[in-house]
This record gives structure tokens, sequence and C-alpha cells, in this order.
């Protein structure tokens, strides 16, 4: 049966967080074209391989159309087909373990952060790492060093998305209300400015909260400047300055955001309901419900902002940007086991992150049909279509191995993807940059402890709690679940791999 490409909707994926897309690499200095002729010669006498790729998403009404069209590319360079298999956000890691277990076919899927582990404990993925070396042409000229930056103790378990690899806390606002309290972006600077920004706006909008938070929508890691070494137990203080791993919930830091945030809900500036509320983050900006939410300082956030939002959005940095292997590793793409010819897929793989005319193909379909390109350069919807009508507009950004070398969309900068590069290289990198925390033999911990802080977090992060009587029950807790544990043998791998550098 034929497989179904997917469409990553915006309002599905749309949070302050994901606003920021992908990038290039930080280590290349500029997007890499694709090897030409890949294909050529001996491999087109081959029975063509059919590559079967899992990515995450809904389907569209040209899906077929445009897997044929990738196919004559693929055919004509690699003698090899692409399967598009699309899965749903909700079902994603269900639908992988059961065809990993049923051994049914599959070679390329995409993995998150918190996979790592099981992949590579039960070798559901290949290791890679030889395959780069002889394969990987266009991965290392567009990755760089962090071509083998998806490892555990040398297991290379995937490839990393050319994508935004720093993180700049910043707090997106609605430019009108920040106008109209007499306050430029210049002017804010510090949490401090903003306090100020805050107590003037809220001063004309009482109704509303200052900042938009709730249930599972923003965390602590939004505010703090240190590397999470992965899961976020046991960190690296300071933008990960220095090699000691401590308790992230113990800091002198953390215990400043919760302070700050309850006296923020006490004056009214988050709303009472945060902690429970799962109205999205934009809804409530847009309807005049909120002035600000946290997010990631962009190249193009501001007008992706005002895109979603339908008002003028202003972003405003106050921390530095920087950089972890946790945040260059948060998407992967992985060879699975199942995989019948694990070398062509990943031959495949290497073609698309080289690839412009596939990325623009699963980016925003055919040329001429479902998308237009501008005197600038940029993609556009053609005459009297938008998204509601066009039969593909996939919106796929974040998941694409490479999606700086597809066309930017109307309204952003044509060199949006060189402009993240140059963020990417210029970001303050982490002292860890590289290690990889083997978490195999905690399992049992890290459940424990991701129950407890699933009772505690939203309410105090939210404000929702006064921290002088929460937080001491929340780091007891953390104790009792076997966070020091875990903070010993972070330890403990990290100053064996800080050994061999």
């Amino acid at each position: 049966m034929k497989r179904k490409l997917f469409a990553l909707l915006l309002a599905a994926a749309m949070s302050l967080t994901l606003l920021a897309g992908c990038s290039d690499t930080a280590s290349s200095g500029s997007i890499a074209p694709a090897a030409s002729g890949a294909g050529s010669g001996a491999a087109a006498q081959e029975e063509p391989y059919t590559v079967t790729m899992m990515f995450i998403g809904n389907t569209q009404d040209d899906e077929e159309k445009v897997e044929a069209a990738i196919n004559e590319l693929t055919m004509r360079d690699l003698n090899m087909k692409l399967d598009i298999l699309v899965v749903p956000w909700a079902n994603v890691n269900e639908q992988q373990k059961l065809m990993l277990s049923g051994g049914e076919k599959l070679d390329l899927m995409i993995g998150t952060a918190v996979q790592v582990s099981n992949f590579v404990s039960t070798q559901a993925v290949y290791d890679l790492s030889e395959m780069i070396d002889q394969y990987g042409t266009n991965i290392k000229a567009n990755m760089g060093d962090g071509a083998k930056m998806a490892n555990v103790n040398g297991f290379v378990y995937g490839i990393p998305n050319v994508c935004d690899w720093y993180r700049q806390t910043s707090v997106l606002v609605r430019t009108d209300w920040m106008e109209e309290a007499g306050f430029a972006k210049e002017d804010i600077k510090t949490v401090e400015d903003l306090e100020r920004l805050y107590e003037a706006v809220y001063a004309k909008h009482p109704e509303a909260a200052m900042l938009a938070m709730g249930k599972g929508q923003t965390f602590d890691s939004d505010w703090r400047s240190c590397d999470p070494l992965g899961d976020g137990y046991g960190v690296l203080l300071n933008y990960g300055a220095e090699p000691v791993v401590e308790n992230w919930f113990a800091s002198d830091d953390y215990k400043a955001f919760v302070e700050r945030q309850y006296a923020w809900a006490q004056k009214g500036w988050i709303s009472k309901d945060a902690a429970t509320s799962t109205d999205g983050l934009y809804v409530l900006i847009k309807n005049g419900k909120a002035f600000s939410g946290v997010g990631t300082n962009q190249p193009a956030i501001e007008n992706e902002a005002s895109t979603a939002y339908g008002i003028s959005m202003t972003c405003l940095p106050l921390y530095d940007a920087y950089t972890t292997s946790t945040f260059t590793t948060s998407f992967y793409w992985s060879v699975a086991r199942n995989s019948e010819q694990p070398e062509k897929a990943f031959q495949m793989l290497d073609y698309i992150y080289g690839s412009s005319e596939v990325a623009n193909l699963l980016n925003w379909g055919i040329e001429g049909e479902h998308y237009v390109v501008t005197e600038e350069g940029n993609a556009t919807f053609p005459n009297g279509m938008d998204k509601a009508s066009d039969p593909y507009n996939a919106y796929f950004g974040f998941l694409l191995p490479n999606q700086y070398i597809s066309r930017a969309w109307e309204g952003l900068p044509a060199d949006v993807g060189e402009q993240i590069l140059k963020l990417n290289g210029s970001a303050k990198k982490s002292c860890a940059y590289g290690f990889a925390f083997d978490s195999s033999e905690f399992a049992t911990e890290l459940a424990a402890l991701n129950n407890v802080k699933a009772q505690y977090i939203d309410a105090l992060n939210t404000g929702a709690v006064n921290p002088d009587d929460v937080l001491p029950e929340f780091l007891k807790a953390l104790e009792d679940a076997g966070i020091n544990k875990i903070i010993s043998a972070k330890q403990q791998q990290l100053d064996a791999w800080m050994a061999q550098q």
C-alpha cells in the first residue's frame, strides 16, 4: 500500500519555542550544495532500492504527486526510490516501536532526545560512524564537526538536523502595547527592564496577563543559562562554563527564577490558572489575554510571530546566545536496524541533506503548482491560493534534514539560513559540547524523577505556589527519586570524556 506523505500544519506545531526554524551548521561557513551524479554509472545497472522514510505530520491532498516528483530525482541521481511514511505526532513513538519490534521494513526515521537511550541500548538503529566517513559527502559538507555529534560513547545513532543549534532566551511582546506604554525595543535589554515594561503595560491593560504561560507550555529551561546535559537532572551552570555537574533545581539561579515568578504572579502579571491552563500561548496573545511569551531569538522570528498571531510582535533578547550538545541533537535522522540495505538508506539520507530540489519539494511541493517564486527568490502561494486551499504546503521546517537549502518563504530573509549559521557560530559553546550522557542504566531513576517533576514544576514555574513552602518539598522528592545518583554518574562520565579531549 502506498504510504502517504506528511504535512505539518503550522497551527498545530506553533508555539513560541518552535517559531524558530532550523538553520545551517555552525562550522561549515556556507550551505553546501548537493554532490552531483551520485547514482550514475554502475549503480544505475542495479535493481532500484526503495527507501522507507518515516516523517511526522499529517497527510495532504497532493502528497503522491510530490513523492513522484521526488522519485524522478532520486532515480536519476541514485537509482533509488523514496517511500515516505507519515505518522501523526501522537502516534510516532508507538508506531516506531511496533515497526522496529515487528521487523517491518523501515530504513530512515526521525528521532528525538528522549529516545536516544532506548535506540542505543536496544541497538534499534545502526552506528553511522563508518557510513559518514564513506558516504557522508553532503552531511560532512553541511555539518562539519557536528556530523558525529549525535553519539553515545562513540556510537553515532543519528545525524542532527541542520538547525538552529543555539538558544537565546527572549520575550515576544505585542508591539502596539509596548509602544502605547512609551517603550521601544532598544529600551529592553534585561529582566529588570522587562519588569518596568510590564508595570507600564499592566497599568493600561490590567485584564491581560503580562506573561502568557500554561501547563506544559513553558519550562524553567526557558530562563536558565545552563547546559542540561540531556535530561536536565544534573546540569552545567553559567552556560556550561565549568565541567561541574550540579542540581539545577537546588541552584541559586533556579531559586531566584521561581521567586521572581511568584512575585510576578502576586502582581497579576501571570494568570492565576497558568499552571493548569491548556490555552495555547499564541491564542492568549492574539486574543488580547496576554502581552508576551517566552521564545528564542531568531532572524525572522518577529515576522513569523506577527504572521501567526495576526498582530505585530517584537522580540526582546534578554540573555546571551549559547549552544550545547543537547540543543544540537534535539532532532536527528537514524538508519533503522530493520533496513534491508542500510548503506543505501544512508546514501539516500546524505542525498537529501544536500539536494535543494528535494528540500523544496518536501517543504513546499511542486513549483508553479503548489508555490511560485517571488522576484526576491522566496517561495509564496500561487495567485488565488492560500494555505487552506493549497493541496500541498508542508511548513515542515525544523523536521527536514536540511531545511535551509530550500527557499525561504515570502516575508523571511532569503538568506535566513546563512544568518542562523552565523548565530550558531557566535553562540557561547558549553565546555561539554560533544558529550552525551549514557542514561541506559538509569531508566528507573529517570522515570521517578520525571514523575516528581510533573508533580511540582508547573506550579513553581508559573508562580502559582510560594517557593518558600514548595521548593524544599520538590528538592526532597528529587533526592528521594535518585537525582544525586544521576548527578554522580554524569560527573563520572563527563570527567572520563574530558580526559580524552
